[in-house]
Formats: structure tokens, C-alpha cells, sequence
């Protein structure tokens, strides 16, 4: 009797991704977008005397944790919180939904960066 070669070979089957497996993928990946917080949905505008208006154009009520202008410590701003006493730290102030704040900065505001129980953001003026 002669050996007669086998010619199959043992092949794993390839693994295919099935529809669920991308749909979960996919919903996993923009659940950890949503925990990295990203931008907060406010409206930041600077007046002709120079006030930086604060307003939360979200869905939720947040918190204003701190807010640099030009990216310099010196630069301090001022609320009606703390007008009296440009030292004293008003932070966090609590914006609740269409609520605003007005920020009287001690120099004159080219960027401003914010941030919030919800992300921070920087935003330019001209």
C-alpha cells in the first residue's frame, strides 16, 4: 500500500466582525467621547467695554470652574461676586440653563479660556 500525501491542511477560520460587533464598537467609542467631557455648550462674547459675557447655551445646568484670560495669571477677572474684593476666588459659579455671568477682566481680552464641570474651551475675540 502506498502513503498517499494529504494535501488539506488545518486552517483556523477567519474571524469576521459581524454587524453587532461594529455597532458596539462603535456605541462603546462614543461613550467614552461623552466621559472625556469635550466643549461646553456656552456663548462667550466681549462687549464694547470689554466684559466677557458668559452665557450656557446647553442642556444642562453647569459649573464655571475658572476662567484665564490670555493665558496670563496676572490677568485676574472680576465678577459682581467679588467686585469689592478682586482677590477673593468666586469660583465655581453655577450657570443653570440660559443663565450668564458677566467677567470685568483687568486687561484688555484677546482669548479666553474656560473651564467647566462639562470641558473646558478657549475662545478668541478680534
Amino acid at each position: 500500500m502506498t502513503d498517499v500525501p494529504n494535501h488539506v491542511r488545518d486552517v483556523a477560520p477567519k474571524k469576521r466582525w459581524h454587524w453587532w460587533h461594529i455597532a458596539l464598537a462603535a456605541a462603546l467609542g462614543l461613550f467614552l467621547l461623552s466621559l472625556l467631557g469635550g466643549s461646553p455648550d456656552l456663548k462667550v462674547t466681549l462687549s464694547r467695554n470689554g466684559e466677557i459675557q458668559i452665557q450656557n447655551i446647553g442642556r444642562k445646568a453647569i459649573q464655571v470652574r475658572g476662567v484665564r484670560v490670555n493665558d496670563q495669571a496676572n490677568c485676574k477677572v472680576v465678577t459682581m461676586l467679588n467686585l469689592s474684593n478682586p482677590d477673593a476666588n468666586p469660583w465655581p459659579i453655577s450657570l443653570e440653563v440660559g443663565g450668564g455671568i458677566g467677567l470685568i477682566p483687568f486687561c484688555r481680552a484677546v482669548r479666553v479660556a474656560i473651564d467647566t464641570t462639562a470641558g473646558s474651551s478657549t475662545y478668541e475675540f478680534k
